[in-house]
Formats: C-alpha cells, structure tokens, sequence
C-alpha cells in the first residue's frame, strides 16, 4: 500500500505532467523554430508540428535560407511513430533503425512546397505511444545548420522504474543530510 503522503506527491506530479502534455511549446524565436502540441488520446500521445523559418529573404534569389530538411530524436523502435501526415508538398520520413523523425520537401508531389524564409508550415502529425521530452531539432539548408529545442516522443521511465527512483530518494538524502550536518558542525 503507498503512503498517502506519497501518493498525493505523484498525483500532483502526474497533474503538472498531463498540463504539460495539453499545453503547446514553442522553442524560442530563433533563426528556425518549431512550435509542438501534444495530446494524449486513448494510450497514445497526438503530436503536431509546425515549422516557421524566421531566416531573412533574399529577393535577388528566393531560394537562399530555404531549408531542405528538419531532423530530430525519437526511440529507436518501430511502434514510435504511427499514423505520419504531412502538408501537400511535404513529407515526413520516419527511420525506426536510428530514431529519427524528418520533415522534408517533397519534390515528387504534383504541388510541391519549400521551407521558405518568412513562412510557417503547419501540419506535421503523428502518432506515438511515447510521451514528450524536450530534445533538439536539426534544420539543414544550403546555406548552413541550425538547432533549436523541440518537444518528441523519447523513453520514458516505466511507472515501476519511476516508483523505485523515487522510492531511493530518501534513502539518497541522508548521507547527504550527515555530511552537511558534519560541515556545519566543522565550523
């Protein structure tokens, strides 16, 4: 049986985890950024993407600061992304062998679409059985790299691997607790 005390902390830790989980998040306005809400649905989690390029436009050529492709981390597995759409014009790439999630240009499509500086492309969704954690997202174009912070399914500790963890913690805090009282007593 847990201790109420310790289940009233993991019910208000599982409260912040769920409001994180409905609430959008935005990386900070940079050169490329990535705006993420995800849901939860059922025993998945809904993610959707979008992608703004903030990079200046160049008019003499409208195709410098276009970026070609937007990479980041997920697990490894091949039940970590289900369900991909993508904009027309666009594509999602999944590759279960390296874990790793691709918004690209579509240059196949009978309307094709670019990243174009100054545009917000909004559509990218998929669903996972993994919940969020925030990793950082590569954007590759011609002209050079840039990385921001994204919100992607990643591992997440099993709920009996994070009872356990907690559980240690106090068995963590007194040691720690003797050695301040030794330091103090020192003086």
């Amino acid at each position: 049986m847990i201790h109420p005390r310790l289940r009233a902390r993991l019910f208000g830790l599982a409260g912040a985890l769920l409001a994180a989980l409905v609430l959008p998040a935005t990386a900070v306005r940079a050169q490329v950024s990535i705006n993420a809400v995800v849901t939860p649905s059922g025993g998945l989690f809904n993610y959707s993407y979008s992608v703004t390029n903030n990079l200046p436009m160049d008019p003499a050529d409208p195709t410098v600061n276009r970026l070609a492709i937007i990479s980041f981390a997920v697990p490894a597995r091949a039940d970590a992304v289900l369900n991909k759409m993508a904009p027309t014009g666009f594509l999602i790439d999944f590759d279960p062998g390296v874990g790793l999630v691709s918004f690209a240009e579509d240059a196949d499509s009978a309307t094709p679409q670019t990243f174009a500086p100054g545009l917000t492309v909004a559509g990218f969704t998929f669903q996972s059985p993994f919940g969020p954690l925030v990793t950082q997202f590569e954007a590759i174009s011609p002209d050079g790299t840039f990385r921001g912070n994204v919100v992607s399914p990643l591992n997440v500790p099993e709920p009996g691997t994070l009872l356990i963890g907690l559980a240690a913690l106090p068995g963590l805090a007194l040691p720690l607790r003797r050695v301040l009282r030794s330091r103090r007593s020192a003086r």
